[in-house]
């Protein structure tokens, strides 16, 4: 960013930096508050930097030259196939074009009647004012752009009937839609940026280049999509929050979008991915998401219940509530989860108009594992604490012998009935890994009766009414039974990726590799929502 002596005056003067200030870095991170607060337009920017001003001049210029030759072309070819004189064309002022390039509606004066009609298809306008109004389309219009509400589908990726089968999917208070061609267009920009910021364009595709269409997406995306991250970041503890917000200038705000210093993302793209989760999750569509978009600590407080003594009489004191721990820390770290997929070139050089599902397809189901991991056995030592090795909750002992109806009572009346009420029955489940499911399924009526006490239905994934869901990451001796509402998991918003073509091994296999990197955080809110069993038949 190119300080000039205007540009400093113009800060001081709107107080945004002191009079005696003399810090470079001070005046430019005063010019990047202002775009993003909205006080300092992007015009305005090109007006007090003399240099960027006389640059975007020739642009138009040269702009206006082609303009000025198509439209006198144009009247020429039409004034001799119809033996007409064609007038000459006017040049339409710059703010006309600058207008038109962002998809307005504009009326460009004193257009020759001839090229009038051969544009609108009409009859040559008469009278001394000649005006036509031409709109040109914004390049979001080449899109489908209809929003639908996404619906849960009827089977999980593991072929188990699915708890919300038809149902709206939401995440919170907030309904997700299904992504339109214009978000998917969007999310296939957006990887195309960052191949290009982390390669360099070094090994990248033909296919994967950025191309006009992809400039044209992204200074859409820009200026009417709501993003979330950091923008001009080298850390998790400086640059600018984006959150749910637009942006409303492209250099002041990237400087270089191939430098990789971006560290936000369109919304559309978050939800695109996390959208395979909310499906086919066999824990994660259940727990309480939080979306932010700041911070790598999340700072919360519990706060236990007031109690209330019967049988007061005179001259006896009220008991006093012990308060030592009646407000509790409830503090939450966000940890990184980086994966990473393998494409062939081949493939992408027949797939490159559907990049975006592709990916966001690749990397949602292997997202998906993960966060069903965490949420049933997470460590909480570099990601977020899982419910098994949570302290505090319900501990069942079934003293590792074969599967019991009462033990399995005893993980149910393991949660008291006042954690229940008011959650979905579908979000009170139990949960053990496919080999403890069928042991449990496989509880005989009778030493001489081979019913089953849960009945025949084994594929229908319930116990006692309350759906069972299956994670591979917990051991034979592990089952918990929980209300899901009660964990609460962070989702960071501004997921980032990578590629590389490079190394002998992706070499001489032509592909291309793609990492991703996102941040979570995750632990119970009250242990008493949750039984847990370790001892279980190993």
């Amino acid at each position: 960013m190119k300080l000039t002596a205007q540009l400093k005056s113009w800060l001081i003067a709107e107080k945004l930096v002191a009079a005696d200030e003399t810090n470079d870095e001070v005046y430019v991170k005063a010019v990047t508050d202002a775009i993003v607060a909205g006080t300092l337009s992007a015009t305005k920017l090109v007006e007090l930097q003399t240099d960027e001003k006389a640059k975007e001049a020739n642009q138009v210029l040269s702009m206006l030259r082609d303009i000025s030759a198509g439209v006198a072309k144009n009247a020429n070819d039409i004034a001799e196939a119809k033996a007409v004189k064609a007038e000459p064309a006017p040049v339409a002022p710059a703010a006309v074009v600058e207008e038109a390039q962002r998809g307005g509606d504009v009326t460009i004066p004193l257009l020759p009647d001839s090229v009038k009609a051969a544009m609108g298809g009409a009859e040559p306008l008469s009278g001394d004012k000649k005006e036509l109004s031409i709109r040109l389309k914004g390049v979001e219009e080449g899109f489908e752009r209809t929003k639908t509400p996404l619906k849960y589908p009827t089977h999980t990726q593991l072929g188990t009937r699915h708890p919300k089968a038809g149902q709206i999917v939401t995440e919170g208070d907030r309904i997700v839609y299904e992504s339109n061609e214009l978000d998917k267009a969007i999310c296939g920009m957006w990887f195309k940026y960052q191949l290009q910021s982390s390669t360099g364009g070094r090994g990248v595709p033909p296919q994967l280049r950025i191309n006009d269409q992809d400039k044209a997406l992204f200074e859409y995306a820009l200026h009417e999509c709501k993003w979330g991250g950091k923008i001009n970041s080298t850390g998790e503890d400086n640059g600018i929050e984006i959150n749910n917000s637009r942006l409303k200038a492209i250099a002041p705000i990237l400087d270089d979008v191939a430098s990789g210093g971006l560290e936000a993302a369109p919304i559309a793209f978050d939800d695109a991915i996390i959208t395979f989760p909310l499906l086919y999750g066999e824990l994660f569509p259940k727990v309480n998401l939080v979306n932010i978009t700041r911070g790598r600590r999340i700072e919360g407080v519990s706060v236990q219940n007031v109690s209330l003594t019967w049988g007061g009489v005179d001259n006896v004191a009220i008991p006093l509530e012990d308060t030592a721990a009646f407000i509790a820390a409830f503090d939450t770290f966000i940890h990184v989860v980086e994966g990473s997929i393998e494409v062939g070139l081949d493939f992408l050089s027949d797939a490159a108009v559907d990049i975006g599902p592709i990916i966001t397809d690749g990397y949602g189901r292997q997202l998906l594992t993960q966060l069903d991991n965490v949420i049933a056995t997470g460590t909480g030592s570099g990601q977020p604490q899982g419910i098994m090795l949570a302290a505090g909750t319900t501990s069942v002992a079934q003293n590792g012998v074969t599967a019991t109806v009462g033990g399995y009572e005893g993980l149910l009346f393991g949660v008291a009935k006042e954690y229940k009420n008011g959650h979905p029955t579908n979000s009170v489940c139990f949960c053990a890994n496919e080999t403890t499911y069928s042991r449990a399924r496989g509880i005989a009526v009778g030493a001489t009766d081979e019913r089953r006490v849960f009945g025949m239905q084994h594929e229908d994934y319930t116990m006692f009414g309350r759906p069972f869901g299956i994670n591979g990451s917990m051991t034979n001796a592990q089952i918990f039974f929980g209300v899901l509402p009660r964990y609460r998991m962070y989702r960071r918003l501004g997921m980032t990726m990578r590629s590389s073509t490079e190394g002998t091994t992706l070499i001489r296999r032509n592909m291309l590799l793609i990492s991703s990197r996102s941040r979570w955080g995750g632990q119970i809110e009250d242990p008493g929502a949750f039984a847990v069993t370790t001892d279980a038949l190993a």
